[in-house]
């Protein structure tokens, strides 16, 4: 979880953290050069398109769904002690 306030802290105007929780992303968010990644060349999207018009498939969990059950897992892992950041090595 701590990744995660990190990421939003560090996407956030610094009048904006500090508004919102009274937090200076600066206290909290240390950036290495050495690893940040590159931005990608060409935006990694997902279009099932193809799939849908040559395969006639369709999903069945919708992307609702799908933030639903991420976030029911992340909770599950907190109640039961873990982070979910722990999973992102």
């Amino acid at each position: 979880m701590a990744y995660e306030l990190a990421n939003v802290l560090a996407a956030l105007p610094i009048s904006e953290a500090d508004d919102i929780w009274g937090l200076d992303p600066d206290e909290f968010v240390v950036v290495d050069p050495q690893f940040v990644r590159p931005l990608d060349p060409i935006p990694l999207v997902g279009d099932a398109t193809l799939a849908r018009e040559k395969l006639g498939w369709k999903p069945r969990t919708s992307f609702e769904e799908l933030i639903g059950m991420m976030v029911e897992q992340d909770l599950a892992e907190l109640r039961a002690g873990r982070a979910a950041a722990s999973r992102l090595g």
